[in-house]
Formats: structure tokens, C-alpha cells, sequence
């Protein structure tokens, strides 16, 4: 009996489909939610790094009080009816900056928690679905800090619910 109880579980894990190895094919949608987590939070972090090597240095308060007093000059000479001196030259605008960047993380931090989501329902391996989710959540967190507390609060009302659901 000892011997056929062992087949039997030995069965059960086999034909169970949490049961896989990871990386197996039951695997491929956390995975891709990995994937995508390491990439948003990627995109998300390295501009806030670099994009202040290529800023151009701050002026200091004299330099920006001279400016400013300059702008007072010029639009007193607008209304007296002068003809004020041209502006300066503006600056280049800073590639890492750019909006398109931000789109860019938001976009794969969701499909990193959607895949989470699908991974979770799908009962894959739940060490690939937390990192997926917690990704995803690091690279909005990171981006829009208001969004991340949004999101947090529906996953605490969604676990208070369940668990809710659970003890009635």
C-alpha cells in the first residue's frame, strides 16, 4: 500500500500543471510578464539617471537675477514703445526627456501586470508571477507615484474582499 500511495502522488504531480518545471511551455505568460516588468522598470529608471548628464548646469542666482532683470527691461521697453532687444537663443531640448519614453515604460509596466494577472489564473509558477506584478508596480511607482497608490489600494481592497469573501 505504502508503495502504490507513492505512484499515486507521483501521478498527480505529473499531471498537475502547477507541477511544471519552470521555464517548461505551462510557463510562457510569466515569463513574457517578466520580461516585460524588466524592461519597464528599465525605461523607466535609466532616463532619470541620464537625462541629467545632458542637462545643461544650472546658472547661478547672479547670472539668473541679471536675466530677469533683463525681461523687466525688455517689456518696459515694450510698453514705453521701444523696440526691445531680441531673446536669446533657447536651448536644445533634452532627448531623455522625452514624453514618448514615459508612454513607453507605462505601457510595458500594464503588460507586465496583465501578464501577471493571466500567469496567476493560469496557475503558473507564483515566484514568476509575483516578480512579474512586482515589476510592473516598481516601473509605475517609479514613473507616477500617485498611479502606484491607485493601484495599490485596488489590490488591498481586492485582497480585503477576498478575504472576506473567504470567512463569510
Amino acid at each position: 500500500m505504502a508503495g502504490r500511495a507513492g505512484k499515486t502522488r507521483m501521478a498527480d504531480m505529473v499531471n498537475d500543471a502547477s507541477a511544471a518545471p519552470a521555464g517548461g511551455t505551462g510557463q510562457r505568460v510569466g515569463w513574457a510578464g517578466l520580461a516585460c516588468g524588466l524592461l519597464a522598470l528599465a525605461v523607466a529608471l535609466l532616463p532619470s539617471w541620464v537625462a541629467p548628464l545632458y542637462d545643461p548646469p544650472t546658472k547661478p542666482l547672479h547670472e539668473r537675477a541679471v536675466d530677469w532683470v533683463g525681461q523687466l527691461r525688455d517689456e518696459a521697453a515694450g510698453v514705453v514703445g521701444a523696440r526691445p532687444t531680441p531673446p536669446p537663443p533657447q536651448e536644445a531640448p533634452n532627448a531623455w526627456r522625452d514624453p514618448r519614453i514615459t508612454l513607453a515604460a507605462l505601457l510595458l509596466a500594464f503588460a507586465a501586470l496583465a501578464c501577471g494577472a493571466v500567469a496567476f489564473v493560469r496557475r503558473e509558477d507564483p515566484r514568476i508571477v509575483a516578480s512579474a506584478v512586482a515589476l510592473g508596480a516598481g516601473a509605475i511607482a517609479s514613473e507616477h507615484l500617485v498611479t502606484a497608490v491607485m493601484v495599490l489600494l485596488v489590490a488591498v481592497t481586492a485582497v480585503v474582499l477576498a478575504a472576506w469573501a473567504r470567512r463569510a
